[in-house]
């Protein structure tokens, strides 16, 4: 990216502030998401197996 003077500043009053905070956005928004599969696949198939676990039980 490119610093332009002529801009007006996106985030902050101080554009090498503005700058830097755009940048590390850009940086956060480029890594990939974390999480979140497990935690799904383990929500669904926690029940069903409970409910197999206790009619195997009884």
């Amino acid at each position: 990216m490119d610093f332009d003077p002529d801009h007006d500043p996106l985030l902050d009053d101080d554009e090498v502030v503005d700058f830097l905070l755009y940048r590390e956005m850009e940086r956060e928004s480029a890594r990939p998401p974390r999480g979140g599969c497990l935690g799904a696949v383990l929500l669904l198939l926690l029940p069903p197996a409970g409910l197999v676990l206790l009619g195997v039980l009884r």
